[in-house]
């Protein structure tokens, strides 16, 4: 099953605060391969769909970051997930995902 580390950081933190909401990313790293090659070929103009834990479908369009601003439709499990990540700044936390449809 494939895997992907997932951080907030300290950086972000400070940058993306109240009213600053579209500024905030969730960071990627450590894809394993079953999931890399889509991920490295995710620009903005190509975006690929990632459904993190089962029911957690996240929109990436950067090749290092999950925006919020690409995730209008999913703003609610953005916003929750960058939460629980923020409890712990700069800490990779790793999770099961795939490619979504």
């Amino acid at each position: 099953m494939a895997e992907i580390s997932l951080t907030v950081t300290s950086g972000v933190l400070a940058h993306a605060g109240a009213g600053r909401e579209s500024l905030r990313q969730i960071a990627y790293t450590q894809p394993t391969s079953d999931v890399a090659a889509a991920l490295r070929a995710a620009p903005a103009s190509s975006r690929v769909r990632i459904r993190l834990g089962g029911p957690v479908i996240l929109t990436v369009g950067d090749t290092g970051a999950i925006w919020r601003a690409h995730n209008a439709d999913a703003a609610a499990a953005f916003d929750a997930l960058f939460a629980l990540l923020a409890q712990y700044p700069s800490q990779p936390m790793r999770f099961v995902c795939e490619l979504a449809e």
